[in-house]
């Protein structure tokens, strides 16, 4: 069996309210990482040990109200087993991943802390460990040689993926993001402003490979538009569209994963609609 560190019961939240207040009396690392723990900001919250289940392991980077529907549909697909989650640390005001900055602008503190808070509770409550720190650390590393993915699946990131995270899965790390980036359009930070820009009506979610660049990788295929308008035809908010993303990235990312367990390779093509 993998070894698993664990630092006592995780409370019985069923909130991202109550998970907040829980959270906030839970030490940054356990003790066994204590020492080594170089992340300047975040914590690690491990889940109980399980028995290895032969399937498919998987690790999710994910954050926003995009990750509240992308992060669950994952979890649900029992033909996986989900052995971690990295997310963005907001709740934390001296974490480098600024609320200011980025797609977390567009919501006020209380609800940056919330959307945190209940993507990490998915997460906990299905038996899957949380990291909230930085990805280019040792601390990371170790963590992420723990979990030992077969396969990293992204939806939203605040940090550049370094080259010892996207490199280690066997069949490949796999960014999903808003816009159809095999037009070429939308690449960066801010694709869902420049759709609403151009006066698009909707966007479509691409899936791609990571490397070192952001959105530079391999596009393996683009799924279904996701509209971006309301019923008058009026752009909706880009905190609205991001709740509206997340179910379609979840969506690919069970379809990708299901051709990644039949073919056990890295997937360089694939028809998402």
């Amino acid at each position: 069996m993998r070894e698993r560190v664990v630092h006592g019961p995780v409370p019985s939240a069923q909130t991202p309210a109550e998970w907040l207040r829980a959270r906030a009396e839970l030490p940054a690392a356990p003790p066994e990482l204590h020492e080594r723990w170089d992340s300047r900001w975040g914590k690690y919250i491990p889940a109980p040990p399980r028995e290895p289940s032969g399937r498919l392991r998987v690790a999710l980077i994910s954050a926003s109200p995009i990750g509240l529907g992308f992060v669950p549909t994952v979890l649900a697909d029992d033909s996986v087993e989900v052995v971690g989650l990295s997310t963005d640390e907001v709740i934390d005001h001296g974490a480098k991943i600024s609320r200011r900055r980025r797609i977390w602008r567009h919501w006020p503190d209380d609800h940056c802390n919330e959307y945190q808070a209940a993507i990490e509770l998915s997460a906990v409550r299905a038996g899957v460990p949380v990291y909230s720190g930085e990805i280019k650390c040792q601390t990371f590393r170790d963590i992420l040689a723990q979990w030992d993915p077969d396969v990293i699946l992204v939806y939203v990131c605040g940090q550049l993926i370094p080259p010892h995270v996207f490199g280690h899965p066997r069949y490949g790390t796999y960014n999903f993001h808003p816009s159809n980036l095999h037009a070429g359009e939308g690449r960066g930070p801010g694709p869902l402003e420049t759709a609403v820009e151009q006066g698009h009506r909707a966007v479509p979610t691409a899936c791609h490979h990571v490397d070192e660049g952001f959105d530079t990788g391999h596009v393996v295929g683009v799924g279904r538009d996701t509209s971006i308008v309301d019923g008058d035809g009026r752009h909706l908010s880009i905190g609205d569209i991001c709740f509206a993303l997340g179910p379609e990235g979840g969506r690919m990312a069970r379809r990708l994963l299901a051709e990644i367990r039949g073919r056990r390779e890295v997937i360089y093509h694939l028809d998402f609609a």
